[in-house]
Formats: C-alpha cells, sequence, structure tokens
C-alpha cells in the first residue's frame, strides 16, 4: 500500500522545476493584472494552482488511492469532488458560470491532472498545468469581475468561501463600507 503522502515526494528531483514557470509568470504579469485591475484574479490563479492540487492531487487522490488501491478510483472521485469543489465559487459567479465551472473542473481538467498525478507519481507537473490552464482562461477572458467587483462581494461570503478564494488575507468589510 502505498503512503497517503506519496504525492509530495517529488520523483525525479527536476520535477520541482515546474513550480518555478507559474511563479515566474505571475511575477511578469503583474502590471498588466494591475492595469485591468484583475489583481484578485491574476494572484489567484497562481495560489490555487498550489493548493487545489496539494489538496485535491496531493490528500484526496492520496488517501483514497491509499484506502481503496486503485487508481481508478482515486483518479474519478478525485476529479468528481474537484469539480463539486467549484461551487464555493456561487459568491461572485452566475449560475450558468458555475455549472460550466464546476462541470468542467469534474470532467475535464480534474481527469486531466489526476492523471498527471498518476503518470508522474507527484503533484509537481499538475501544478504547472493547473496555473496554464487558469492563466490562460483569465488571460483570454473578457468577462472577469474586476477587482471593486468582487471586493464588494465579499460581505457575501462564508467563511469557507473566504477561506478558499485567497481573500482569507484581507480584511471583510462591511456592509455600510459599499452603501455609502
Amino acid at each position: 500500500m502505498q503512503p497517503i503522502l506519496a504525492g509530495f515526494i517529488p520523483q525525479q528531483p527536476w520535477h520541482l522545476l515546474a513550480v518555478i514557470p507559474p511563479v515566474a509568470l505571475w511575477w511578469v504579469t503583474r502590471t498588466w493584472a494591475r492595469d485591468r485591475h484583475i489583481i484578485r484574479w491574476h494572484n489567484a490563479v497562481l495560489a490555487v494552482s498550489f493548493w487545489e492540487e496539494i489538496l485535491f492531487r496531493g490528500f484526496i487522490y492520496g488517501g483514497i488511492f491509499a484506502l481503496a488501491s486503485s487508481t481508478i478510483w482515486a483518479v474519478i472521485l478525485s476529479s468528481l469532488l474537484f469539480g463539486l469543489f467549484h461551487l464555493r465559487n456561487r459568491w461572485w459567479a452566475d449560475q450558468r458560470q458555475l455549472v460550466m465551472m464546476c462541470l468542467y473542473a469534474g470532467l475535464f481538467i480534474g481527469p486531466l491532472l489526476a492523471l498527471l498525478r498518476l503518470w508522474t507519481g507527484d503533484i509537481y507537473l499538475a501544478i504547472l498545468v493547473h496555473f496554464m490552464n487558469n492563466f490562460i482562461a483569465m488571460y483570454r477572458s473578457r468577462t472577469l469581475p474586476p477587482d471593486d467587483y468582487l471586493a464588494a462581494r465579499i460581505v457575501n461570503q462564508t467563511w469557507f468561501e473566504r477561506l478558499f478564494s485567497g481573500d482569507w488575507f484581507q480584511s471583510k468589510p462591511t456592509q455600510e463600507s459599499h452603501n455609502g
């Protein structure tokens, strides 16, 4: 039986190099994001590529594999849970966006990232691919809510949504600060 935390141990030392491009591209494009008033998106794209992979392809995939000794179940269940996890975006996304996001995450990118985890034996290439997927989506999108919209929506977030949206580092605004 493989230990739950096996995916965190690089199978090859050079696998750790996969975390450099996300950080470098994030650094280089900070001004671009600031000029478009999408700093929250920009920061979230980098952050979620790391912590979602740690959670879903690290702990959850690893846990399912350790318990069931089945790569098929690890891929399927971690991917479906990944899709459902995107329901946390209900605080800012409309219903259509939310459904599409959950389906895409659970049925396409989640399985792809899980298969990368299976193929490489660790989470590092999945972090890179996750970042590139999210970065390209952010870069190509013409409909991303700007920072001021997201900041105004924070009052509607639960503690869980704040934790997993990256807004935990900011003070929670009061309703009055947005009314007047």
